[in-house]
């Protein structure tokens, strides 16, 4: 694998890294598609919040995989990239709020300076 777009975001108190790989051959043959794939990864370190975390990903962070994936997904031209698959990778150092809208911005940022096209950038925040 050959990091593509790496970004670190670092605002308030909300400190992130993010990876972006690919685009890379879809490994199973189940997943076949002539529309790429995106997937995301969404991890707190252990020391990140208030209360330790653990190291498998637990619910809150597989729910927040998808709410970046559901986020970056129709901005991304997935039609252009068929067969492959588009990974990124989210860790957050230090967690103070509003993870969320700071994954989200850093990984449209990330997909960008990586060369994946896009037909415009996604920014969130949070209220």
């Amino acid at each position: 694998m050959i990091l593509q777009g790496n970004l670190k975001f670092d605002y308030c108190f909300v400190l992130e890294l993010l990876c972006s790989y690919g685009p890379r051959e879809v490994l199973r043959r189940e997943d076949f598609s002539l529309k790429g794939q995106l997937t995301c990864d969404f991890k707190f370190t252990t020391f990140s919040c208030r209360q330790r975390r653990q190291y498998q990903q637990d619910s809150q962070e597989k729910d927040l995989s998808v709410l970046v994936l559901e986020a970056l997904e129709p901005a991304v031209c997935l039609h252009k990239y068929p067969k492959s698959q588009i990974n990124i990778f989210i860790t957050v150092l230090q967690h103070d709020g509003s993870a969320l809208s700071a994954a989200i911005t850093c990984a449209s940022v990330a997909l960008a300076s990586a060369g994946i096209e896009m037909y415009d950038l996604v920014v969130a925040s949070s209220a």
